[in-house]
């Protein structure tokens, strides 16, 4: 059987596709590197925070395992090195731009807040940019809650997707209001607002706030 000729224009075809798969290639290892640059740089800030006197730690991150694990160590780090009678040792700060994310994660963090503040020691946070979802309720683990001025909050419902049978999608939604009411009972802790007025104002829809609305509410304590 004589070989089969390949002609001028199909080898360019060839050649073209060969370019096009090794452009994309480099392109997905570029888009890697830089992710890996990314969170090595994260990584970094996080270090130089552990050993700054100013025990500030940057939740510049979705609230997920990864993010509310580096800030748990972080703080437990703080305070094995602080006295929490001391007078001169500064309070911890959380600076917090985020939005949102897993509600387990994010009340695991705030129960080992409030077993550190049982403790004595202080934790403030500050806002900027979008806090939401769940980082509201991180913006009130805060002995202080600050945010900036040009900073917008946003409220809403839990949000989930079930599949199943009808019984089954009904105990997700249970839950899940079970979850909303047990958010909302943190935000209405030192709110204006009661739970209920909360619950309403957040149901089916986005809530946001300017940074004066949500010292008008009660959700932070001062723009900076």
């Amino acid at each position: 059987m004589a070989p089969k000729i390949v002609s001028e224009a199909q080898l360019r075809a060839i050649r073209a596709q060969t370019l096009e798969a090794e452009g994309t290639r480099h392109l997905a290892e570029a888009r890697r590197a830089s992710l890996i640059a990314d969170e090595i740089s994260h990584e970094q800030a996080r270090k130089r925070a552990s050993n700054d006197e100013s025990r500030v730690f940057p939740f510049y991150a979705s609230v997920g395992p990864g993010s509310v694990r580096a800030c748990m160590e972080m703080l437990g780090e703080w305070s094995r090195m602080n006295d929490p009678e001391s007078t001169t040792d500064k309070p911890f700060l959380i600076e917090i731009t985020s939005p949102g994310g897993s509600v387990f994660d994010g009340l695991a963090l705030i129960d080992y807040a409030r077993k550190l503040k049982e403790e004595g020691y202080v934790i403030n946070t500050f806002g900027s940019g979008l806090i939401a979802s769940m980082a509201v309720p991180l913006l009130q683990i805060g002995v202080t809650r600050t945010v900036g001025r040009n900073s917008w909050l946003m409220v809403h419902e839990v949000s989930d997707f079930a599949i199943g049978t009808v019984a089954d999608i009904e105990d997700v939604a249970k839950f899940n209001r079970r979850l909303n009411d047990n958010l909302y009972d943190i935000l209405a802790e030192r709110a204006t607002l009661t739970m209920k007025q909360i619950q309403t104002k957040a149901m089916r829809r986005d809530w946001y706030m300017s940074a004066a609305e949500a010292v008008k509410f009660g959700l932070a304590d001062a723009v900076k």
